[in-house]
């Protein structure tokens, strides 16, 4: 018959915790390259200096309203189908809309990561006797609260680490990708 697992080390749960906090800390900040990347797209289609376009830009408060007053701008440069029906619209737009749906679906666990609560988690192992509980795992995860809940809206998953490492590899991904978006955008004509 098997013996109850060892308890966890008090230095591995507080390892787990280190680690799970500092990279949703280096995910939450890694948005504000994302928001600068932005920004530069956003001169650009204003074909302005960055102080102006800094002025304007940062005046809408939220990563989200940025998106959408930049979504707007720059489908009005786009170039457009002709009338003919079955037109499609332009490659520079359909690489856009893709960079956009890609950050609204970001931004979703960004704001989960940056606005809910974060808290270790354990399973325990316990023989008959109650009085004698083993932690045999701690793990740390972004969870919506409690009060959160009473909203009655559809249930999140918690965000673990791998969750948040994986986010925050498609964050760098997200960033290369607005930097090919600014080259295309650069060629067009205006």
């Amino acid at each position: 018959m098997p013996g109850k697992p060892p308890p966890l080390a008090e230095h591995t749960i507080n390892e787990k915790a280190r680690e799970f906090l500092y990279t949703v800390g280096e995910a939450i900040t890694e948005w504000a390259t994302i928001d600068e990347r932005l920004f530069l797209i956003f001169t650009d289609v204003l074909r302005t200096d960055q102080h102006l376009a800094a002025i304007i830009y940062y005046r809408t408060n939220t990563l989200g309203g940025r998106l959408a007053l930049l979504d707007e701008l720059i489908r009005a440069i786009c170039p457009k189908p002709s009338r003919e029906s079955g037109a499609h619209a332009s490659e520079v737009e359909r690489h856009w809309t893709a960079r956009k749906k890609e950050m609204v679906n970001l931004l979703a666990t960004r704001n989960h990561l940056a606005h809910s609560p974060a808290s270790p988690h354990a399973t325990f192992d316990s023989d008959s006797d109650p009085t004698n509980i083993t932690v045999t795992d701690v793990w740390w995860a972004s969870y919506v609260s409690r009060t959160e809940k009473m909203r009655g809206a559809a249930p999140k998953k918690d965000i673990k680490i791998n969750d948040v490492k994986d986010h925050l590899q498609k964050v760098h991904q997200l960033w290369m990708s607005l930097h090919v978006f600014r080259d295309e955008l650069s060629k067009l004509p205006r």
